[in-house]
């Protein structure tokens, strides 16, 4: 039934766009066939062959078949761009979009082709939360990356705060160190033997904090 409706075989393993193309094309037939959601994923198995039919039976092997026989098409979906266009080779992608310029001796018309086949996955393909969130930790110093494992990442926004967190609580041990160097550069004075910065006013009947006679730091008014 599939076939009748114009559905094109995949085996293309190692084409990422060629990958995408073949999901956007499934749920084009699927629309034209008025295909029922519990069976689009079965029409999807039938079209595998080669390297894809195999990535399949390992789902299968891997899931069990009371998984497989209930999947819903988005999770297929899922699965399928995970195994045949990781998040690397999507990144690799959009840096080639970014720095597309044609090349020394290439025709206009090949660098139109080059240029339309990835104008298509940028739009089609870069709109997922999954992929901004990715890019986005991606970015992050070393300092903040490196601690957002255990961090909630399930949405965006999510994202973001936890990174500000982390931020804030680098920034707060960040400033205990210093403060501790601080302290430690300091030595005892030989009169009252603590620390301190400036000339010691121990037993001076001064002020520690402006100087003048008459009254303790505690009720100093110069502030």
């Amino acid at each position: 039934m599939a076939l009748s409706h114009g559905c094109v075989k995949y085996s293309e393993v190692w084409d990422p766009i060629a990958a995408m193309r073949w999901i956007s094309h499934m749920e084009d037939v699927f629309k034209d066939m008025k295909c029922a959601d519990e069976d689009k994923v079965a029409y999807g198995i039938s079209m595998l062959r080669s390297e894809a039919l195999i990535w399949w039976g390992t789902v299968k092997d891997t899931s069990g078949p009371e998984i497989t026989t209930k999947m819903t098409w988005s999770r297929f979906k899922e699965l399928f761009k995970d195994e045949f266009y990781p998040i690397s080779v999507e990144l690799e992608l959009v840096e080639q979009y970014r720095t597309l310029k044609q090349e020394e001796n290439e025709r206009v018309l090949e660098y139109a082709i080059r240029f339309e086949k990835l104008w298509w996955f940028f739009w089609h393909y870069l709109t997922c939360g999954k992929r901004m969130i990715y890019l986005f930790v991606t970015g992050l110093t070393p300092e903040i990356k490196d601690f957002m494992s255990t961090s909630d990442m399930t949405t965006f926004d999510n994202t973001v705060e936890a990174a500000k967190l982390i931020e804030k609580e680098n920034n707060r041990r960040l400033k205990q160190k210093n403060d501790g160097k601080k302290k430690r550069r300091r030595r005892k004075c030989t009169n009252c033997w603590k620390r301190h910065a400036g000339e010691c006013r121990y037993g001076t009947n001064e002020c520690y904090s402006c100087g003048k006679p008459g009254h303790f730091a505690r009720e100093c008014r110069s502030d």
